[in-house]
């Protein structure tokens, strides 16, 4: 069933519009401002949102979205007659329809039913998305080894750590594993241990009851609520604090979990997922990580070797990622001869995979090949290449941020911050 959050201020406009929405089977969750609404909508699949808002209005909502989340939750936006301009530059921040106060039955409806279509397909495809990507990749003999393994664990519900260096593809993995499983249909939420305060990762973990510390304004749930029947992807888990390694352990055992500032605990149904780019091992020798914690999250250890110990299928990762590349930016006549494909495979590759697609993108795009040749080297001019390549993806998509985002390869939460961080101007 597709949930649809409905955010205004004005309580008679969420009734009649949840009124509507419920009799065609729809579950609907309200907030009654945009700041309520950020702490509802990773439990919506669609969104829809007056304009004109306290606290914070329709477009700063919508753009905070898109910040905080790679899904694409299609948002439909509610706007006055005169406010038309305002609605196409929501549009182009990535919302999916907008429609006019007042506005007919049937034109709610119309448009709740193709974005609920549009919500549908994404679920069908997110299988071979996933699929079209990783598989590629893990060309060779390591790497075929781990896909079979995956096959055969995607379906049992047991928690698996995914182990390698930065840019080896845990995460797009970790995505995989999820797609091709049996909780496929249920939430997938990311969490990137290692980005979040220490002193609020408690709190982003398991949700915070309103008024438990200062800022609490509202009741928020945790990531865990919102992995409900689904899996929850521990990015960089080794970052999580030992004092709070305890709770995670009795969240995952007695599968509990306790809202901050909250007394009675509350049942929950996830698949742990983790990921870690350190040796957790040595961490746990040391006293640094819980052992009993690393054992409850290694059922399944998958350990995914760096790009220069995959000589033997460099080439076909090469040859894949430029095809991809050039598809994405409809470009043709690039090609990596074979004095190029020497240099390519005298590098290290630190950054991996992940590197590796960087360094062709730049070909592709600058026709320029450039490898890092340490870690200061070559810097000073890359905020000009990022701008420029930016630039050039609005100017295809026509200024549409999300559109830009998909050519580029990156999640929009991605592009939004590099287009801040670089001060470009989008018209």
């Amino acid at each position: 069933m597709v949930t649809i959050l409905i955010v205004d201020d004005e309580a008679h406009i969420r009734k009649v519009i949840g009124g509507i929405l419920k009799k065609r089977g729809y579950d609907i969750i309200e907030a009654e401002n945009g700041v309520e609404g950020l702490n509802l909508f990773e439990q919506a699949d669609i969104v829809i949102t007056d304009i004109h808002m306290p606290k914070i209005d329709g477009l700063e909502f919508i753009e905070e979205i898109r910040t905080r989340t790679d899904r694409d939750v299609p948002i439909i936006i509610l706007t006055a007659y005169s406010t038309t301009e305002i609605a196409i530059k929501a549009l182009k921040l990535g919302a999916f329809d907008y429609i006019k106060k007042p506005f007919e039955k049937e034109e709610l409806i119309s448009s709740v039913e193709k974005a609920s279509k549009t919500v549908e397909k994404g679920k069908e495809d997110v299988v071979a998305r996933k699929g079209d990507f990783i598989v590629p990749i893990m060309k060779g003999e390591k790497g075929e080894k781990i896909l079979k393994q995956v096959e055969k664990i995607a379906d049992l519900n047991v928690n698996v750590i995914l182990t390698g260096e930065t840019g080896t593809g845990k995460s797009l993995l970790a995505s995989y594993i999820h797609a091709i499983g049996n909780r496929s249909k249920n939430p997938f939420i990311k969490v990137n241990c290692g980005a979040i305060p220490k002193e609020l990762i408690e709190s982003e973990l398991f949700g915070h009851k309103k008024g438990a510390f200062t800022g609490a304004y509202d009741t928020k749930p945790g990531k865990f609520q919102l992995a409900d029947g689904g899996t929850i992807f521990l990015d960089e888990i080794a970052e999580i604090p030992l004092n709070l390694q305890a709770k995670l352990l009795y969240a995952i055992q007695e599968k509990e979990i306790q809202m901050v500032g909250g007394g009675k605990g509350e049942k929950v149904d996830v698949r742990i997922i983790s990921a870690t780019n350190r040796d957790i091992e040595s961490l746990v020798e040391r006293g640094e990580f819980r052992e009993d914690l690393y054992y409850r999250i290694s059922t399944i250890h998958l350990h995914l070797p760096p790009l220069r110990e995959r000589i033997d299928e460099f080439r076909e990762i090469v040859d894949f990622l430029m095809e991809d590349i050039k598809n994405k930016y409809d470009i043709e006549n690039k090609v990596i001869d074979d004095h190029i494909m020497e240099k390519l495979m005298k590098y290290h590759w630190p950054g991996n995979i992940r590197e590796l697609q960087n360094v062709l993108e730049r070909f592709v795009l600058l026709g320029e090949l450039k490898m890092k040749k340490s870690v200061t080297t070559s810097e000073f001019n890359l905020n000009a290449v990022q701008a420029e390549t930016i630039k050039r993806a609005l100017a295809v998509s026509g200024n549409n941020v999300s559109k830009a985002a998909e050519l580029l390869g990156i999640a929009r939460r991605t592009l939004y911050n590099k287009i801040k961080e670089l001060d470009i101007e989008i018209n």
